[in-house]
């Protein structure tokens, strides 16, 4: 079973884009909309790509005045996204194309039923999903912590841009006061901790407060100097709290100076992430966050991928040896150490 640690899958009905649908179909309305990213995930591609799990998120977007006009300015507006895109999943769960798993005993169960020689269209391999808050927003203060716990989330990023949580990319700070007690919540819950897109001031003060970490999707700021991706001595503490990381394909958060709509790179940049990642962390602390269809389309990742059926190819960034752990094994090990 691959497992891929980020995709914002219902987000993308906000973008009148319905993962449930065909990929072909999707892309058609992609063309009507003007859409200049060409969609990758369908559920059908990721049955196709042997995508047995994910961390499927609820993103709430920010206002910005071209890329999303109609994003939350409050915390109300915030929650109104997120509980729209939890109904979503819900309702994708009775359709039977998802399923929530909710904890460990849930894990191991589908690991069991998952089998990988099935008939991608076999409706007895449905997509495991464990949500993650990418943002935390949507969190009105954090007492309401253990709604968002019951309704099924189990990890929250309190940072995308800064939030009334954290400092995050490209929006320097630390974490809030708000944000400090969420951290203490989070640990009292076993919620795990997602540091990606965190400012460093809020990263090392979360990372104290909190000993189930990962980041879902971010690679070396040793190679993208920014402030969105993990310095190395922030992969050191990661490493220190035994937390895996999901190298994500965005071809902007590979090459510095790449840009839309540039030639799309070659996998061999992705793969020196990876290997810059792994001389600090471990291949065993490796796997992928592809972010696929959040912000990012086909033009956007490197070559060798046309959907997310392509997954496997991710293996190449790898050398053999690793290559199944990066595909899914690193994360289903921690998973089952920590969920």
């Amino acid at each position: 079973m691959y497992i891929d640690a980020h995709l914002d899958l219902a987000f993308q009905l906000s973008k009148q884009l319905n993962p449930a649908l065909p990929l072909e179909e999707l892309r058609e309305r992609a063309v009507a909309l003007e859409y200049s990213d060409i969609p990758l995930v369908s559920f059908e591609e990721l049955r196709r790509g042997g995508v047995g799990l994910c961390f499927a998120t609820l993103f709430a977007c920010p206002y910005h005045r071209e890329f999303s006009p109609w994003g939350y300015t409050d915390w109300q507006g915030a929650a109104q996204q997120a509980q729209t895109q939890l109904e979503q999943y819900l309702r994708w769960q009775d359709a039977g194309l998802v399923r929530i798993l909710l904890n460990q005993e849930d894990v191991q169960d589908h690991f069991k039923k998952y089998d990988p020689q099935n008939h991608p269209k076999d409706s007895k391999n449905i997509l495991g999903i464990i949500l993650l808050m990418e943002g935390a927003d949507p969190i009105r203060k954090p007492d309401d912590l253990e709604k968002w716990f019951k309704a099924g989330v189990r990890m929250i990023g309190p940072a995308w841009e800064k939030t009334r949580y954290a400092g995050g990319t490209d929006q320097p700070g630390p974490l809030t006061g708000m944000g400090h007690d969420l951290l203490i919540g989070m640990q009292e819950m076993g919620i795990i901790l997602d540091v990606s897109h965190m400012d460093d001031l809020a990263f090392w003060e979360a990372i104290d407060l909190q000993p189930k970490v990962i980041a879902s999707h971010a690679n070396a700021r040793a190679l993208v100097p920014t402030n969105r991706h993990l310095s190395d001595e922030m992969l050191h503490a990661l490493h220190g709290r035994g937390g895996t990381l999901g190298l994500v394909p965005f071809n902007k958060f590979l090459q510095p100076d790449w840009d839309r709509p540039m030639p799309r790179l070659e996998l061999a940049v992705l793969r020196r992430h990876a290997e810059h990642c792994a001389n600090i962390l471990g291949w065993d602390h490796m796997g992928i966050g592809s972010d696929f269809d959040g912000g990012l389309g086909l033009n956007e990742i490197p070559l060798g991928f046309s959907s997310a059926a392509d997954f496997i190819r991710f293996g190449e960034v790898a050398p053999e040896s690793e290559s199944a752990g990066i595909l899914g094994d690193n994360w289903k090990r921690w998973l089952e150490g920590n969920f």
